[in-house]
């Protein structure tokens, strides 16, 4: 006969086995339908979780301070929450009207450029504000501390750093992200025109990027299309240049760029810059278009005829179009099949279609596809500006 200890003891050992089958069984779902959870930024606690930790008391001054903290964490709470949501629709295109700019050079580069600026995020213990954002932080002390729709509320908000280190483009943020609307290209061409002087005029170039997936490199390239006066055409794989490390990558050279997203290269023909040159009664001296990816020694070469940059006349051509690949990818198919189009059905418009190479010294595989436009945009602005 068993007795009361024995009794005991097998009911633990039955729960222990019970809980470890509950353990086993939890794992090897987990393990094969993996789930995605959400958890607060690191050292982020809920405003309950937090309220939880300060104990009341009966001493007055305690108890205002006591007050105080609980106000401080129930409006950090909520910044957190709207950080989160305006960042979270701004970067899954969610909110295609508004961009986010990092660092006070861009946000001061936004807001000299005549961009509203909606929302600024600050860091909670950032102390030296830019001479271009004390407006706003002086409007921040008279302003409610209610938050609600962030559309019609505060214009300033604080936040943790480590609600900044979920979003921020750099491993260190700078404690100030603004929240604007994107500029318009007709918002844009207006206030770029009125800058332009005869020496800084743009040149007939149009830079197509295929592939280029990379959003520091596609920001680098569109500010070097700013410094030479081109425009910039991008295929659908490429990266959105709006894009807060693309933005970076440019240095606020997005304003002053012509930009054409998610273009079809099947119809080049009827885009802006480009049209005209494909017209009957056209007064073009024609267009040349030029291919360049990381495939410099041109092992696939489309067929068509590989020179260096430096041996093509670009200023005998009314526009010229230089189309980049990828340093992954390369160049598409569809560009094979857009040049072949263009070739077929506009061949007195097309007056030569070739492939161009950087020649280097070592055995290296490729240049970054940024460094490469500047090498080559450059020439090709030279030989057009020396026309002037």
């Amino acid at each position: 006969m068993i007795n009361r200890c024995g009794c005991a003891l097998i009911k633990l050992v039955t729960e222990r086995i019970k809980v470890n089958q509950f353990v086993w069984r939890s794992k090897s779902t987990l393990s094969r339908t993996p789930t995605r959870v959400y958890l607060p930024a690191r050292g982020e606690l809920s405003a309950k979780q937090s309220l939880a930790k300060l104990p009341p008391t009966s001493n007055k001054n305690d108890e205002a301070r006591r007050l105080e903290a609980i106000t401080e964490i129930q409006q950090f709470a909520e910044a957190g929450e709207i950080f989160r949501k305006v960042m979270g629709d701004i970067h899954t295109l969610k909110n295609k009207r508004q961009i986010a700019l990092e660092g006070a050079r861009l946000v001061e580069e936004g807001l000299r450029f005549g961009l509203k600026l909606r929302i600024l995020f600050l860091l909670k213990s950032l102390k030296v504000i830019p001479d271009c954002l004390k407006e706003f932080v002086e409007r921040e002390k008279n302003e409610s501390s209610s938050f609600g729709n962030y559309d019609d509320k505060k214009e300033v908000i604080r936040v943790k750093l480590s609600t900044l280190e979920t979003w921020s483009s750099v491993k260190t943020p700078p404690g100030i992200i603004g929240i604007f609307d994107k500029p318009t290209e007709a918002h844009k061409c207006e206030k770029n025109e009125a800058e332009l002087s005869a020496e800084r005029a743009p040149i007939p170039l149009t830079v197509i990027l295929d592939n280029v997936r990379e959003p520091g490199n596609l920001g680098s390239i569109i500010r070097t299309a700013a410094g030479i006066g081109c425009n910039v055409f991008l295929s659908t794989g490429c990266a959105d240049a709006w894009e807060m490390k693309a933005l970076r990558g440019g240095d606020g050279a997005q304003f002053y760029v012509p930009i054409v997203s998610n273009v079809n290269l099947d119809a080049l023909y009827r885009y802006p810059h480009l049209s005209e040159h494909f017209t009957n009664d056209s007064k073009s001296k024609g267009v040349g278009i030029f291919l360049a990816d990381s495939d410099h020694l041109g092992t696939d070469n489309f067929g068509l005829r590989i020179q260096p940059y430096t041996e093509v006349n670009y200023g005998e051509f009314s526009r010229t179009i230089l189309i980049l690949g990828g340093e992954t990818a390369g160049l598409s198919d569809t560009v094979r099949r857009a040049v072949a189009h263009l070739q077929k059905y506009y061949p007195e418009n097309v007056k030569t279609v070739s492939r161009i190479t950087i020649p280097m010294c070592m055995p290296i595989d490729s240049l970054n596809v940024a460094n490469a436009f500047g090498i080559v945009g450059y020439e090709i602005a030279r030989q057009y500006r020396a026309k002037c």
